[in-house]
C-alpha cells in the first residue's frame, strides 16, 4: 500500500510537472504569436509610411511638372503674339511703303500732266 501511494504520488507529481510544462508551452506560442502579430504590423505601418511617402512626393513632382509645362506653354504663346506683332508691323511697313510710292507716282504724273498742259498751252 505504501508502494500504492508512492506511485499515485510521483504519479501526481509527474502529472502536475506535464501539466506546467504544457503551459509553459502554450504560454510561449502565445507569446510568439503576439510578437509576431506586433512584427507583422510594424511592417505593414512601414509600408504605410513608405506608400504615403511615395504619394506625397508623387504629388509634389506631378505638381512641378504643370507647373514648368504651363511656363513653357505660356513662353511659347508669347512668343508668338511677339513675332505676330513683328509680322504686323512688317506688313505695315510694307502698306507704308507701297502708299508713299503710289503717291510719288501719283505726284510725278500730276507734274507730267501739269507739264503737258503748260506746253501744250504756251
Amino acid at each position: 500500500t505504501t508502494r500504492a501511494v508512492e506511485i499515485k504520488s510521483i504519479h501526481e507529481v509527474r502529472k502536475s510537472e506535464l501539466s506546467e510544462k504544457v503551459e509553459a508551452k502554450l504560454t510561449s506560442a502565445e507569446q510568439n504569436r503576439e510578437k509576431e502579430i506586433q512584427r507583422k504590423l510594424e511592417v505593414a505601418k512601414k509600408h504605410n509610411e513608405r506608400q504615403e511617402e511615395v504619394k506625397g512626393s508623387y504629388e509634389v513632382i506631378e505638381e512641378v511638372r504643370k507647373t514648368e509645362t504651363t511656363k513653357r506653354i505660356e513662353t511659347k504663346l508669347s512668343t508668338a503674339e511677339l513675332n505676330r506683332e513683328k509680322e504686323i508691323q512688317r506688313k505695315l511697313e510694307v502698306v507704308k511703303k507701297n502708299e508713299r510710292r503710289a503717291e510719288v507716282v501719283r505726284q510725278n504724273k500730276a507734274n507730267i500732266t501739269e507739264n503737258q498742259v503748260v506746253a501744250s498751252s504756251g
